[in-house]
């Protein structure tokens, strides 16, 4: 009876225990052969259903320039801010400081200070500028710029492939410097010309006959550029030297002025090219 009993119980084991594996398998789950090798999840070609896919065209970001830049031409290589477009009629470009036009005059905002035109050449001829100096400074070298070589950059900016360099003082390009010195002596020098930075060609002198001037002053320097290297040089339409250049500048007719000191005050620049 016991027997009996015993195998009745595992008989009812048995069949309960087979129940809960089809319940644990769920819906849909087959079993796998021992030593069979059961695949990675995942769906055959046959069955893969592509979704529609949208190929965007590449794009390409072009980066306006800067608003305060000019776009075409050699006023590119300045700033707008660096660009005085009619100052007596012509363009003036920074070259060194920053000269601001203010009220029709140019005046310095920082030392050392240089403009040039390019819109015009004077090779020959005269040049004149009006200035105002600083007063009570005794840093004042203050004055006109001429025979610039390049045409005052012009024609090496244009041309294709040269190198140069907008922004100049006593560098990179030659030019003649008739000035009133921090000394107070009236003078005239030759700037980088076969490198050399600076040249004495007429020293400063405060002693010349019908020469009177202090800092702070307002005041006329005229040059008068001659055939065979002569150059005429007058402080307010007076002669105070002639000057005899046996090495001078060649390549050059830009024209400019050189504001030492901030408030140095340019009121008028003007040439006049010979025939």
């Amino acid at each position: 009876m016991r027997n009996f009993i015993k195998i009745a119980v595992s008989a009812v084991m048995l069949v309960a225990l087979v129940l809960a594996m089809v319940a644990c398998g769920g819906d849909g789950t087959t079993t796998t052969a021992a030593g069979a090798t059961t695949a990675a999840p995942g769906t055959t070609a046959a069955a893969t259903t592509k979704a529609n896919v949208t190929t965007t065209p590449a794009q390409t970001t072009v980066t306006p320039p800067p608003s305060s830049a000019p776009a075409t031409g050699p006023y590119a290589y300045y700033q707008k801010d660096e660009v005085i477009e009619d100052f007596g009629g012509y363009t003036y470009v920074c070259n060194n400081g920053f000269p601001e036009l203010q009220d029709g005059k140019i005046v310095a905002t920082m030392r050392l200070s240089m403009i040039s035109s390019w819109e015009a050449t004077c090779p020959k001829g005269k040049i004149s500028g009006k200035f105002t100096s600083a007063a009570d400074n005794t840093s004042n070298d203050n004055g006109i710029i001429f025979c610039l070589q390049g045409g005052a950059v012009k024609d090496i900016i244009e041309a294709t492939g040269e190198d140069y360099n907008p922004y100049f003082f006593e560098n990179d390009y030659a030019y003649y410097f008739l000035l009133c010195a921090d000394g107070g002596g009236m003078g005239l020098a030759k700037v980088y010309w076969n490198t050399t930075a600076w040249s004495w060609l007429v020293a400063p002198k405060s002693d010349m006959e019908g020469y009177q001037y202090q800092h702070g002053d307002t005041f006329t320097l005229t040059a008068d550029v001659k055939d065979d290297g002569v150059i005429d040089c007058y402080f307010n339409g007076q002669l105070m030297f002639s000057y005899t250049d046996t090495d001078p500048i060649v390549g050059g007719g830009g024209f400019g002025a050189r504001l030492e000191e901030i408030g140095v005050i340019l009121h008028e620049l003007t040439i006049e090219p010979a025939e």
